[in-house]
């Protein structure tokens, strides 16, 4: 894919599955093969290839603290170290809108929301801030999060990739 990418002159972007009720256990990676990924999208990150996410915010999802599961909840937050994850800002700044009318803070959470059509937005959007995860493993969110949490190397991360698309 970094071979392509570079050929084809656009940025490479990867983000694992984040589980719920409907994805079959095959769409996961294990453990082990998700730090050997990991592990090798830093490489390339370093050696200069077209990918989109910083090195922090991939060492991160190397690294990432709740084993067998993607999204960490509010009730068991305390159970990972404090910069363990970036903390969430889905449904506090941003939201997803689905074809039926229903707002979600993110893919994440695809089932969790309201539908502005029946409630009204307000509604909708207020209820975001209830959200049950607080971090999740998602790369792109995360590096969504590291830039809106003013996290100094995905902003100039953030400016490079910027940069290469205007060249």
């Amino acid at each position: 894919m970094v071979k392509m990418a570079k050929e084809l002159d656009v940025t490479f972007n990867y983000c694992e599955v984040l589980r719920n009720e409907k994805d079959p256990e095959d769409h996961v990676l294990t453990g082990a093969e998700s730090k050997e990924f990991y592990d090798k999208y830093i490489e390339y990150k370093k050696k200069g290839a077209p990918i989109i996410h910083s090195i922090p915010t991939i060492e991160y999802m190397r690294k990432w603290p709740k084993k067998g599961d993607t999204l960490i909840y509010k009730d068991e937050a305390s159970k990972y170290p404090k910069g363990s994850y970036v903390p969430c800002v889905s449904g506090d700044l941003q939201c997803f809108f689905d074809v039926d009318g229903r707002i979600y803070a993110c893919n994440g959470t695809w089932d969790d929301g309201f539908s502005y059509n029946e409630v009204g937005f307000k509604k909708a959007w207020d209820y975001l801030k209830d959200r049950k995860c607080v971090g999740c493993k998602c790369i792109g969110m995360t590096e969504l999060h590291s830039l809106l949490g003013l996290y100094p190397e995905s902003i100039i991360n953030g400016v490079k990739n910027i940069l290469r698309l205007q060249k």
